[in-house]
C-alpha cells in the first residue's frame, strides 16, 4: 500500500510531458496543431497594399479565413526552409467591406502592434519548430507574416 502511495505522488509530482510537434507536409507554411496532434495549413494568401498619403495599408480579399481555431492561444508547426521563423509576425485584422484590412503605419508613425510570438526550435529535427502566442488572441481574424513581405498565412479565432 505505501509503494502504491509514492508512485501515485511520483506520478503526479512528475512534470507533463510536451507532445512531439508533428512535421508539417510543406515547408515555409505555418500549421495550426490541434488536440492529438492534428495539422490544419494556414489560409495562403498575398497582401495588397491600398495604402495613401496618409495611411499604409494591406488587404485580403475575404471577411474571413476558412481555416478557424476555437484556441486564444493557438500554437504552429513550422518547417524552415527559405522562411527564418524568427522573421515571423503575428497581427490582427479588421474587416471593412467584405475584406480584411490591416493599418501598420499613420504618417510614417507604426499603427498596428503584432502580438509576441516565439518560435522554439524542436528537439531532433532540424528545421522544426513550434511557435507559441504569448498573450491570448481575441476573437477575429489574424495572420502570421514574414517581416519584408507581402505573404501572409491567415487564420481566425471564433
Amino acid at each position: 500500500m505505501r509503494s502504491l502511495i509514492v508512485l501515485l505522488f511520483a506520478a503526479l509530482a512528475a512534470p507533463a510531458q510536451e507532445q512531439a510537434v508533428p512535421t508539417p507536409p510543406q515547408a515555409d507554411k505555418p500549421y495550426l496543431i490541434f488536440p492529438g496532434g492534428r495539422l490544419v495549413p494556414t489560409e495562403e494568401a498575398v497582401a495588397v497594399n491600398i495604402s495613401d498619403k496618409k495611411f499604409t495599408k494591406y488587404a485580403i480579399e475575404g471577411a474571413s479565413s476558412g481555416v478557424q481555431t476555437p484556441l486564444a492561444l493557438p500554437e504552429f508547426a513550422f518547417l524552415s526552409d527559405q522562411i527564418d521563423p524568427s522573421t515571423l509576425e503575428l497581427y490582427g485584422f479588421e474587416v471593412v467591406n467584405g475584406r480584411r484590412e490591416i493599418t501598420l503605419a499613420k504618417k510614417d508613425k507604426p499603427v498596428a502592434q503584432s502580438y509576441h510570438i516565439t518560435p522554439l526550435p524542436e528537439k531532433g529535427a532540424e528545421g522544426l519548430f513550434r511557435i507559441r502566442v504569448a498573450s491570448s488572441l481575441p476573437k477575429g481574424e489574424h495572420c502570421l507574416t514574414p517581416r519584408t513581405s507581402d505573404e501572409v498565412f491567415c487564420f481566425t479565432v471564433f
